[in-house]
């Protein structure tokens, strides 16, 4: 396989250093689900914060708790281990009348609960808060000020996190090697492998747009994804939709490689085939194994930021809707 490239971000170099994550309380995420329980239901519905401990495993305490098997117990999606969450878990449990005894642990506590006629699904929640510290500072506070009010203002390069891709992004490698010789895999590791396989080629092609300047702005054949949604729509490359891209009302799509027809056209559609040609392996690995091509947005927009230097650390608050890495948008200022 080809050398990955290495990551660049669109506001200058980063001469800001820190510590990430020295203490536990130095990374905390509360999930927001978007909806309210109905409140009836077989579903019982958790609102567990959790600190030194992983989604899974509190997966499997109450699995042990309420007596039953672990695909009764369903959560939104993985949140860190080295941190304070909180997030929703739902348990299914029909026929309960009331609510069963809590299960409170050292290292996680029940802090709400209701119920649900629907068990929680992965992705489901609309985003998270983050309240973040990082420690240690050197480097150029005042230029990473300035970086922080560019975030706020135009956005940031929308990276798969390195969370994705493992240490060393070892994963890549690891499921090129895996599908190239048919080693079994569990369907957990065969979905963190493809997922990774997708991230590391939209990654790379994100690199490129950022080094042709062409990251913040549409280029002939884009399609476009609604800031804050899902929704997707190709249109031609008039003036207004010029305006609604550089205002961030609207963000170029990349494709997460698979089979079928590329969203994009033209010059993007081009774009994106000359970096996909550069990983053969990849790309075909992704087709033969049946993964359907999908797109994620170049660019996203982080809401309510707030930033302050303090103690030689720097103190901040936002919120991303799902599938975004905060610590992607802290690169974009900040190296730990």
């Amino acid at each position: 396989m080809s050398e990955p490239t290495a990551l660049i971000y669109p506001y200058g170099e980063v001469k800001l250093n820190g510590v990430l994550k020295q203490n536990i309380e130095d990374f905390q995420v509360f999930e927001y689900l978007g909806f309210e329980p109905s409140g009836e239901g077989e579903h019982l519905y958790l609102w567990i914060e959790k600190q030194g401990i992983t989604t899974d495993q509190v997966n499997q305490k109450l699995a042990r708790h309420y007596q039953v098997k672990p695909f009764h117990i369903s959560d939104c999606g993985l949140k860190d281990a080295k941190a304070i969450t909180r997030q929703w878990f739902s348990v299914h449990l029909p026929g309960y009348k009331g609510f069963p005894e809590d299960l409170n642990a050292e290292d996680f506590k029940v802090l709400n609960k209701s119920w649900s006629s629907k068990k929680l699904k992965k992705g489901v929640h609309k985003g998270n808060h983050f309240e973040i510290t990082i420690r240690d500072l050197s480097g150029d506070n005042d230029q990473a000020k300035q970086q922080i009010e560019q975030v706020k203002t135009s956005g940031f390069a929308n990276y798969f996190g390195e969370q994705r891709f493992g240490k060393g992004q070892r994963n890549v490698q690891n499921a090129i090697d895996a599908f190239i010789t048919n080693k079994k895999l569990s369907r957990a590791k065969r979905s963190l492998y493809l997922s990774s396989l997708r991230s590391f080629l939209f990654n790379e092609v994100l690199v490129k747009r950022i080094q042709q300047q062409q990251w913040h702005q549409a280029i002939e054949g884009d399609c476009f994804m609604l800031d804050g949604t899902r929704s997707t729509f190709c249109d031609a490359l008039d003036e207004t939709t010029i305006k609604r891209c550089a205002e961030g009302d609207i963000h170029p799509v990349i494709s997460l490689m698979g089979q079928g027809e590329p969203y994009n056209k033209g010059l993007a559609k081009q774009f994106e085939n000359e970096v996909f040609s550069l990983y053969p392996e990849i790309t075909q690995i992704l087709i033969d194994q049946g993964v359907n091509r999908d797109k994620r947005a170049l660019r996203q927009n982080v809401q309510n930021l707030e930033a302050e230097f303090v103690d030689n650390s720097l103190r901040l608050k936002f919120y991303l809707p799902k599938g975004c890495y905060a610590t992607t948008m802290i690169q974009h200022f900040c190296h730990y």
